[in-house]
Formats: structure tokens, sequence, C-alpha cells
């Protein structure tokens, strides 16, 4: 007996994997939330999965959710990936796509205001101690995306503003398999491995988030 086919999801056809990195306090979480909202899409939150297993901190993670990535597109689902780090453990996010005929969009979120993004991670770590400090996300490893990826800043914008550019530049998304176009590139090709501290240039800090807003309004964590 013949399978029966599966009817695309969510409206994509193909389904788009979308893949938002940065680190913690830049607003990923805020924008993944909300582009998974209007597209139908299934959110996989790398910080989700490291809690429930038991808060490991490497490879488990990305590998889990890479996995599950390959199931929801294989069904037509389009996906967004929530997570530090855009390249590195032995992933290949293209790859994927390209494997299960699906396109992809890479977006790197960044808060250049070194002000700013500081307090966004105080004042998430204030209301929730379970999350980084600043020295933490400070110091902390950043494995930038490769190819590099459509870079946006947040600092001193809405999640709406930041949705909507997003959204401007997946208009124009390549055919599944290759990489969408480019705003301004994000880390340098090869950037696994390259540590970048919200304190360097402006492309460096980029963040995770919960789906607050911090003082007038702007993008927070």
């Amino acid at each position: 007996m013949a399978e029966p086919e599966t009817a695309p999801a969510g409206g994509v056809n193909p389904p788009v994997l979308t893949v938002i990195c940065g680190l913690p306090g830049t607003g990923k979480s805020t924008l993944a939330r909300a582009l998974a909202a209007r597209s139908g899409a299934a959110w996989l939150r790398v910080d989700t999965v490291e809690a429930a297993l038991g808060g490991v901190d490497g490879p488990e993670g990305y590998h889990v959710i890479a996995a599950q990535a390959r199931d929801f597109l294989a069904t037509g689902l389009p996906v967004v990936i929530d997570a530090v780090h855009g390249a590195g453990f032995g992933l290949d996010w293209p790859g994927l796509a390209a494997g299960s005929g699906a396109g992809i969009d890479t977006v790197e979120l960044i808060c250049s205001d070194r002000a700013e993004h500081r307090a966004r991670i105080e004042a998430r770590h204030a209301a929730d101690p379970g999350t980084p400090d600043w020295p933490a996300v400070a110091g902390r490893e950043y494995r930038a995306p490769s190819p590099p990826a459509r870079r946006i800043d947040t600092a001193g914008r809405v999640p709406a503003d930041v949705l909507a550019r997003v959204l401007a530049g997946a208009e124009g998304r390549s055919a599944p398999g290759t990489a969408g176009p480019d705003g301004a590139p994000g880390g340098a090709p090869g950037g696994q491995g390259a540590a970048a501290g919200p304190g360097a240039a402006a492309g460096s800090a980029i963040g995770d988030g919960s789906a607050s807003t911090g003082p007038a309004g702007r993008v927070a964590r």
C-alpha cells in the first residue's frame, strides 16, 4: 500500500529553515518566537533542550535540535532555530536544509550599544538568577555562522521593527539548500570557534533572550 502524500505544513512549500543566532541579550528568542508564530513554524530553542538535559552547555543541545529540525522539515513544516552559535559542533545548517529539500535563511543578531546590551543582561539576571550575568556573556565564546549571515543590529529597536527587517530580507530568499541574501555580512567565513565578546566591534555582541522589552520599548533579552 502506497504511503499517503504529506501536505506541506505552515503554508510553506518548500519549507524554510531559519537559523537565528547570537549572544545572550540581543533579542534572539523574542524574534524567534514572533517569527514562528507568524509563519506557523516549529520553534526549536537550544536553551530549552539544554535545560531539559540537566543544564548542559555544549554540542548535545545543538545535535538534538538538528535532529528535530530534520524531522519537521521532512513533513514540510518550516523550522526556526534559536541558538547562540551559528556554527560549530560538527553541524552544517545549510547542508541539513539542502538534504531536507528546504530553503535556508540565517540571521545574526547583534547589539552594538554595549551599555544597552549590558543593561538587558543585568535586568534579566536580576529577575532570573539562573540566566547568565554580564561577565559570563562578555567572556563567552561565540561561533559565528559560516557562510556569513544577514546581520541585524537590535540596539534601540523595538521587536516589531526587527521582525519587519527579517521578513523583508526573507522575501528574496534563495532556492532550497542555498544561503539566503545577506544584509551586512555577519562573522567572517570559517568563523567556527572564533571568540567574540559583546565589548568587541559592532558585530560581536549577539544573543539569546526572553520575550520582554527594555526601556523605551527597546528589544530586550
